[in-house]
């Protein structure tokens, strides 16, 4: 199935604003994991995908702590680790809304680079400075921001047949959440648009 909806990113203000952080919002990424697949496979024709019968909405991808104007930061504290042991709880909530699609991959790797590349940045925050905590979150935010919700109410759904305009996904989002957001088109091989990211 051809899916129009790959990225949805919300830029969600800082947690306290009082806090001392070296960066500016957390970017709230999240995908719908058939169209990530459908990606992953045609840059990678070797690839598989895990593509969980629970997985039923958009899914996380990560929590990214970014300045504005640029990409980043990344991998803020080296010192800190990924310990699976710390999300065990956890972990049937983040195969359901924060699962890696990627076949080829462990079912943790995901978790691991988001962590090591963006948690660790987060870290910053009280509220998001241990794993539990920044994956927490993320599954807080997939419900609160549900996209899902946000675009069928605006009957913008996946389908092999129709098309969306980027002008209707941009003013439903646009009117769920009070952002503008950007939005970039995502083309198959065959130059047929299969999704687009929204930030």
């Amino acid at each position: 199935m051809r899916l129009l909806l790959i990225t949805a990113v919300l830029l969600v203000p800082v947690i306290n604003a009082a806090e001392k952080v070296t960066w500016d919002v957390l970017i709230f990424t999240q995908q719908w994991p058939i169209t990530s697949c459908i990606s992953h496979m045609e840059h990678d024709p070797g690839a598989s995908c895990n593509l969980f019968p629970n997985m039923t909405s958009w899914t996380v991808h990560g929590i990214w702590p970014t300045t504005l104007g640029t990409i980043g930061p990344k991998f803020f504290k080296k010192i800190m680790a990924f310990y699976k042991k710390e999300i065990i709880a956890i972990e049937p909530y983040l195969i359901k809304y924060w699962g890696n699609i990627y076949a080829e991959d462990s079912r943790t790797s995901l978790w691991k680079h988001e962590w090591l590349k963006h948690g660790t940045c987060a870290a910053q925050l009280p509220q998001l400075n241990t794993q539990k905590k920044y994956f927490e979150k993320g599954l807080e935010w997939v419900v609160r921001y549900d996209i899902l919700a946000v675009l069928t109410k605006s009957n913008i759904m996946p389908s092999d047949l129709e098309t969306h305009s980027v002008k209707n996904i941009f003013q439903a989002v646009k009117d769920a959440f009070g952002v503008d957001p950007a939005i970039d088109c995502i083309y198959d091989k065959s130059n047929h648009i299969v999704g687009v990211f929204v930030s």
